[in-house]
C-alpha cells in the first residue's frame, strides 16, 4: 500500500511539470530496503472562529489550524468569495467592507491542497457621531452686530447631525437655535454646538465682541486764559473714542469779530472781548469741547520775580540769576537785565552776574511787555585779599616756579635765580616794571603798582614763561 501511495505522488508531481516525461516503475516484492517514514502531506485545515461576525469597518484575524505529517508545510493562502463584502489579507485578517455574507477560505500551500471555508457575516456599523466643528473660528464683531455660525458634524451609519447651540456668557453674546450670534456687550463668549445624538460630542468657537464705534468725549487741552489782540495761539484737542471711531474735529468761534480759528485749531485774536472756541467731533456732532478765551487790547503782566533774591560773589567770580514773569494773557515773558552799579557787578542778558569790585549792586529784571513790572536781586561783591610779596624760582630745569603768582597792587615779586643763567623779559603792558637781565645765583625783585596781568619769558630758554597777576 505504501508503495502505491509513493507511486501516485510521483505520477502527480510528474504531471504537474509540463516538460516532464512519465516513467512508471513498479517494484514488487520486499526488495532490500527497510521501512521508511510517512510521506509529507497536509491532512486537514480548520479555521477559527468557525462563524465570524463583524461590522462594517471592523477587523478580525482568522486562524488556520493546519495538520501536517512528514514535515509538510503548514502555510496557507487566504481568499474571499466576495471582496466587496469581506476583504482578507495574506495573514488572515478580515475587514468588513459592506453589510452581507461572504465565504473566506484557507487553502494549504503544500500539495495535494486541502481547504477550509467559513462564512463571514458583516453587519452595518452602529450609528455614531465622530466629531463636531464650529466655523468661523474666533470671529470678531462689534456690539449690535450678528454673525452666523455653522456646525459640521462628522457622523456615521445615519447618526443625526443635528446640534443644539449655547453661549457661555449671554450678557456678552447670545446664540439662536440656528447658530446666529448676536453681540450684546464688549467682551468674549464661547459659543458651543453640541450633538443632539451624542451629547459627549461638541465643538466651540470664541466670539470677541468689540465696542461699537463711538466718541466718548472732546476736550480742548491747555487753552490760554487770554490773548492779546493781533496775536495767535495754537489749540490742541483730545478726542476719546472706542471701536475705532474717527478722532477728527471741526473748529468754530462764537464771535469771529473777537477771535477766529483755523481748521487746524490756530486761534487769531482780532479785538478785545470774549469768544468761545468749539471743537466738534466729526463722527458724533453731539460731542464737543469748548474753550472760553478773553482777548485783551494790551499785554497784561501781573508780576516779576528774581531768584535768588540775594547773591554774594568775590571779585572776578560769577553767579546766575533767573527771572519769572507772570502774565494774564499771552504777553511776552521775556525780561531785560540791568545793573545798578556796573563798577561793582555786571550782568548779561542771560542773567549771569560778574563781580567787578567790592561793594553792593542791585541787579534788575524788567518785563519786556510792561516796563513798570520788575524785580531785583541784591548782589554783594567782596574784594579778594592778595599778598604783597611773592617768590618765583628760575630753576635749573628751565622753568619759572610757580608759573603764575597773584599779588596786590604795590606788591613785590622776587625772582631767585639758581646756578643756571636766566632773565625775565616782560611783554609790553601799561605799568610794566623794568626787565631783569641775565642773572645767575642772585635774587632780583620788581614792584607792581598797576593792576593787570604781566606776562614774561626767559629769552635764553624757549618755552620758559610766567605771569604776574596784580589785583
Amino acid at each position: 500500500m505504501l508503495l502505491l501511495r509513493q507511486l501516485a505522488v510521483t505520477i502527480r508531481r510528474s504531471l504537474q511539470h509540463p516538460l516532464a516525461g512519465l516513467t512508471i516503475l513498479v517494484a514488487c516484492g520486499g526488495g532490500g530496503g527497510g521501512p521508511s517514514g510517512p510521506e509529507p502531506a497536509v491532512t486537514s485545515v480548520a479555521i477559527t472562529p468557525a462563524t465570524p461576525t463583524i461590522v462594517v469597518g471592523q477587523n478580525l484575524v482568522l486562524t488556520a489550524n493546519v495538520a501536517v505529517v512528514g514535515g509538510a508545510s503548514a502555510a496557507v493562502t487566504w481568499t474571499s468569495s466576495d471582496p466587496s463584502i469581506v476583504g482578507v489579507s495574506i495573514s488572515g485578517s478580515i475587514t468588513g467592507v459592506t453589510p452581507g455574507t461572504a465565504n473566506v477560505t484557507a487553502t494549504s500551500v503544500f500539495a495535494p491542497t486541502v481547504s477550509a471555508t467559513v462564512p463571514v457575516t458583516v453587519n452595518p456599523a452602529p450609528p455614531a457621531v465622530v466629531s463636531v466643528a464650529v466655523t468661523p473660528v474666533s470671529p470678531s464683531v462689534v456690539v449690535g452686530d450678528r454673525v452666523q455660525l455653522s456646525a459640521t458634524v462628522n457622523a456615521v451609519s445615519g447618526a443625526s447631525t443635528a446640534v443644539s447651540w449655547s453661549s457661555s456668557n449671554t450678557a456678552i453674546a447670545t446664540v439662536s437655535p440656528a447658530g446666529e450670534v448676536t453681540a450684546i456687550a464688549a467682551g468674549s463668549a464661547t459659543i458651543t454646538a453640541t450633538s443632539v445624538f451624542d451629547a459627549t460630542k461638541s465643538g466651540s468657537t470664541t466670539v470677541t465682541v468689540n465696542p461699537a464705534p463711538a466718541v466718548q468725549s472732546v476736550t480742548i487741552t491747555t487753552p490760554p486764559a487770554a490773548l492779546i489782540a493781533g496775536t495767535t495761539a495754537q489749540l490742541t484737542v483730545a478726542v476719546q473714542v472706542v471701536g475705532g471711531a474717527s478722532t477728527a474735529v471741526t473748529w468754530g468761534s462764537s464771535d469771529a469779530g473777537i477771535a477766529t480759528v483755523s481748521p487746524a485749531g490756530l486761534v487769531t485774536a482780532v479785538a478785545a472781548g470774549n469768544a468761545t472756541i468749539t471743537a466738534t467731533s466729526v463722527a458724533d456732532p453731539t460731542k464737543q469741547g469748548t474753550a472760553a478765551i478773553r482777548i485783551d487790547a494790551t499785554p497784561l503782566v501781573t508780576g516779576v520775580t528774581v531768584g535768588p533774591s540775594t547773591l554774594s560773589l568775590t571779585v572776578g567770580a560769577t553767579g546766575q540769576l533767573t527771572a519769572t514773569v507772570t502774565v494774564g494773557n499771552n504777553a511776552s515773558q521775556q525780561v531785560t537785565w540791568s545793573t545798578g552799579n556796573a563798577a561793582v557787578a555786571t550782568v548779561d542778558q542771560t542773567g549771569k552776574v560778574t563781580g567787578i569790585a567790592g561793594g553792593v549792586a542791585n541787579i534788575r529784571a524788567t518785563a519786556q511787555a510792561d516796563a513798570t513790572k520788575f524785580a531785583e536781586s541784591v548782589v554783594t561783591v567782596t574784594a579778594q585779599s592778595f599778598p604783597v610779596t611773592a617768590q618765583v624760582a628760575a630753576t635749573l630745569a628751565a622753568t619759572f616756579d610757580p608759573a603764575t603768582v597773584d599779588i596786590a597792587v604795590g606788591g613785590t615779586v622776587t625772582w631767585q635765580f639758581q646756578s643756571l643763567t636766566h632773565n625775565v623779559t616782560f611783554a609790553s603792558t601799561t605799568g610794566v616794571p623794568n626787565h631783569i637781565g641775565n642773572s645767575t645765583n642772585a635774587s632780583v625783585s620788581r614792584t607792581f603798582n598797576t593792576a593787570g596781568t604781566f606776562s614774561y619769558i626767559c629769552t635764553l630758554h624757549g618755552g620758559m614763561n610766567g605771569s604776574v597777576v596784580v589785583h
